[in-house]
């Protein structure tokens, strides 16, 4: 069971690298103003409140209800928030931006998240995945950040177990063009941006 924390909301240092970078990417391909942003596993809306108003729409996937709520709580008028998941996105249409920011680990079946990425996604659209990894000194949950009083390590372990398993496939598999990939300076997390062939 995955465990239940809010993130930062302010725009730190790790936040606004992370942020520029995804505005960056999305440059390269799109007018900003006019992407419609679709994000797997949106939490409590942090990346929602910091991507909203630089987009046409954003909508956060989520199967917490309690996420879900908080979300919502905090949504501007070009948000929206849907109960759902990777594997199981309650959307029709084509969206030009998938995000995964620290989710993608979450996918129980990953092939089947691609399969919804591929149904989903226009032609030459692109994903962003941005992930933990082992170098990771500080994690949003205590019981993950080594040197804390309640530090897990068994926990740890399953995290970066689910890690490298979500890194191997998304390595491997074949739907969409791995275009860049990469590790952010102010965190250590690791990220990918695919293209819809």
């Amino acid at each position: 069971m995955p465990i239940k924390v809010t993130f930062n909301t302010n725009l730190n240092e790790g936040n606004k690298e992370v942020l520029d970078c995804i505005k960056k990417y999305i440059r390269e391909k799109y007018d900003l103003s006019t992407v419609n942003i679709v994000e797997v596993g949106s939490g409590h809306g942090r990346w929602g409140s910091f991507l909203a108003p630089f987009v046409k729409s954003y909508i956060g996937i989520e199967p917490d209800k309690e996420y879900l709520r908080m979300a919502k709580e905090v949504t501007a008028t070009n948000t929206q928030y849907l109960q759902g998941t990777g594997e199981n996105i309650p959307l029709t249409g084509k969206y030009e931006v998938f995000l995964f920011m620290y989710s993608w680990h979450f996918m129980k079946k990953g092939d089947k998240a691609l399969s919804e990425l591929k149904r989903l996604l226009k032609k030459e659209g692109i994903i962003i995945i941005v992930e933990p990894s082992e170098k990771t000194e500080k994690w949003a949950s205590s019981k993950l950040t080594k040197g804390s009083k309640e530090f897990d390590q068994c926990m740890y372990d399953a995290k970066i177990k689910d890690l490298k398993k979500a890194r191997e496939l998304l390595e491997k598999q074949s739907l969409f063009k791995i275009v860049k990939e990469g590790t952010f300076i102010s965190n250590n997390a690791l990220y990918w941006v695919l293209e819809n062939p």
